[in-house]
């Protein structure tokens, strides 16, 4: 569980729903590939931004990465050519959703954050949960 800074005041009652994750793929103009997953979650009344912290086999990040949009975006997995190589996307995708992992609160106007969601594994879609 995410156990914010003492000067990130707080948890309240409320909570984060909705989230879903996505991979998608670009390809750039090298030629190479890049996979991005994407977490969202529904806009939470009274939200002035969203707090992201990386939970990974050492331990819970102590600074999170802030956002003022209820979504977040990582690049994980990359690569040569005009379309992703199936295996290699494949075994990079498994790295990341084992080494890492996202916790989502929300921090409200009055400075007070909203309980911590679940542990999201960075790298695997899931749909709305």
């Amino acid at each position: 569980m995410v156990t914010p800074r003492a000067d990130d005041a707080d948890n309240v009652g409320a909570s984060l729903t909705g989230f879903a994750s996505r991979l998608y793929d670009e390809v750039d103009a090298a030629p190479g590939w890049t996979t991005y997953w994407e977490l969202t979650w529904e806009p939470l009344p009274g939200a002035i931004e969203y707090l992201v912290y990386y939970a990974t086999a050492e331990g819970m990040s102590r600074r999170p990465r802030p956002t003022s949009q209820p979504s977040f975006r990582l690049s994980v997995a990359r690569g040569q050519g005009t379309t992703a190589n199936v295996a290699e996307r494949a075994a990079q995708l498994a790295l990341q959703a084992a080494q890492l992992r996202l916790v989502v609160v929300a921090r409200l106007a009055d400075g007070s954050i909203t309980g911590p969601s679940r542990l999201f594994p960075v790298g695997e879609a899931a749909g709305q949960g």
